[in-house]
């Protein structure tokens, strides 16, 4: 399904649906100069599941923001 069919589907803007291309090519910080810390740079690494865990123990309702999550499931 290419972005344009996807934006019509769901009802999401390109500019929501183009993000996790251009974070993957770019990084999350991708244009911002200076002044950040990438995850590599932390001394301690925060206890919490990984960003991919929390979004597959939710669901395709929870991606397209039809379902939000409570602050339990987090």
């Amino acid at each position: 399904m290419g972005i344009d069919e996807m934006s019509r589907e769901t009802g999401l803007p390109l500019e929501v649906l183009e993000a996790p291309p251009f974070v993957e090519e770019f990084g999350y910080m991708g244009g911002v100069g200076g002044g950040f810390v990438e995850p590599h740079q932390l001394r301690h690494r925060p206890d919490t599941r990984a960003f991919a865990d929390t979004l597959k123990s939710h669901g395709r309702e929870y991606l397209l923001g039809s379902k939000l999550p409570t602050a339990a499931t987090i």
